[in-house]
């Protein structure tokens, strides 16, 4: 390759780690508020509907979130893979959207139908029909902005997500301070905001809807089926905590203790998410053109989530007493201890993150399926044991000793694909 053509080579992989740079910054950037926004969201709403009807939305949410792999089946994380080394990113996305938006009707009848006939005095009616069609449109608004960040319009799609969350919490506000706080008007302007900024972000990315048939379908389905496996195992594993305690009969006070830390932590676990998933192209494109720079890249991203998950750890670990109490005042005391017995969980996700990361990049995205099945598994059994005996203390140490053995299982598969491949190089 003749001098001119290196230098043009190595300065356009510089300008582009430049702008991926920027990119998972801002985006970085906007998960922080994203979250926090959240987090303050969860706060409200637990503080002014109390702990026995915040229980039933709680509990709706962590079955409508845990069934959701029927349509959301890991396409997203399958379209971030597809979607780094392809053009047309608007037919693939199109082609997604139209697929979950089919799955994702058949998905919420049959929900409703079975929760319904499984705790019908906490499944109640009105709060699923809610429920599920909020998550179906936020489920596809993803799937949206997953388009905008392959574009490399990653400044738009942090915007749309700020402000997604931003008028769900501004508009809760004015309902409080109307004085209307009630159940369903607290889901039914949820489900207007996201319904808004779904329709503003859809005029933004424009999907296309050409040349899908059955055979595109079919080739959908067949290329992700490990990304569906994954993303339906992950779903599990990170809500299947609420539900064994309803199904284990627990009280609905102690459901809503534990569902709203739960929530915070999978709120909070986004921003580790966002960054990885805004440096998942950049990871693929140089694993298969330089792997030199892929190592390093690895290296950075390591280093940043091990120090990011220790800073999230720290942080809660400390401030829970004085947050929870301070705007919570009594109602939700047993809150505090949980979510400080829960802190690990911050930097064992964050550094799971990077794992995911890595092994997505190198193609080895079906070797994380083993880990999270006996990491399930584990959680599952231990969990409704000690459920059994304990209550929700025994699903706080399950839940530590889970996600430790899933980051055990990535970390051998990680080492097991360094190894391979640098033999491989060497020969």
């Amino acid at each position: 390759m003749p001098k001119n053509n290196i230098r043009n080579l190595i300065s356009t992989i510089r300008k582009k780690g430049h702008r991926t740079t920027i990119s998972a910054i801002s985006y970085g950037t906007a998960s922080v508020i994203t979250q926090s926004l959240m987090m303050v969201y969860l706060l409200v709403v637990a503080k002014f509907l109390g702990a026995e009807e915040y229980g039933y939305i709680a509990a709706a949410y962590a079955a409508v979130s845990l069934s959701g792999f029927l349509f959301n089946w890991g396409f997203n994380e399958w379209m971030m893979k597809v979607g780094s080394s392809i053009s047309k990113i608007r037919n693939l996305g199109g082609k997604v959207i139209l697929v979950k938006g089919v799955l994702g009707g058949i998905w919420g009848v049959l929900l409703i139908i079975v929760l319904r006939l499984v705790r019908p005095e906490v499944y109640l009616l009105y709060i699923l029909l809610f429920t599920i069609t909020e998550f179906w449109l936020d489920s596809i608004f993803g799937t949206l902005v997953a388009m905008l960040i392959l574009e490399d319009r990653a400044l738009i799609a942090s915007v749309l997500l700020v402000l997604s969350r931003f008028l769900r919490l501004a508009t809760l506000l004015v309902l409080l301070e109307v004085n209307e706080r009630t159940i369903i008007n607290v889901l039914a302007i949820r489900l207007l905001t996201t319904a808004v900024i779904f329709s503003i972000t859809w005029l933004i990315t424009h999907p296309s809807f050409k040349g899908l048939n059955q055979t595109n379908v079919l080739n959908i389905f067949k290329q992700s089926i490990s990304f569906n496996t994954s993303e339906l195992l992950n779903l599990i594993f990170i809500n299947i905590d609420v539900n064994i305690l309803v199904w284990l009969g627990v009280k609905t006070e102690l459901i809503a203790n534990y569902a709203i830390i739960i929530s915070l932590i999978n709120a909070i676990m986004t921003l580790p998410s966002g960054i990885a998933n805004i440096l998942l192209p950049s990871l693929i494109r140089s694993y298969l053109k330089i792997k030199a720079q892929f190592y390093q890249q690895s290296r950075n991203l390591f280093f940043a989530f091990i120090v990011l998950g220790g800073l999230l750890w720290a942080i809660f670990a400390i401030l829970s007493k004085p947050l929870f109490t301070s705007f919570l005042q009594n109602n939700y005391t047993e809150s505090i201890s949980i979510l400080i017995f829960l802190s690990p969980l911050f930097g064992l996700r964050t550094l799971n993150y990077a794992n995911i990361a890595y092994l997505v990049s190198v193609g080895w995205q079906s070797k994380r399926l083993f880990p999270q099945l006996i990491a399930l598994f584990a959680k599952i059994g231990l969990g409704i044991i000690s459920v059994s005996r304990f209550q929700e203390q025994g699903m706080l140490w399950t839940a530590i000793f889970a996600e430790t053995l899933l980051m055990a299982g990535y970390i051998i598969q990680i080492i097991r694909h360094y190894l391979s491949d640098n033999k491989a190089l060497a020969l």
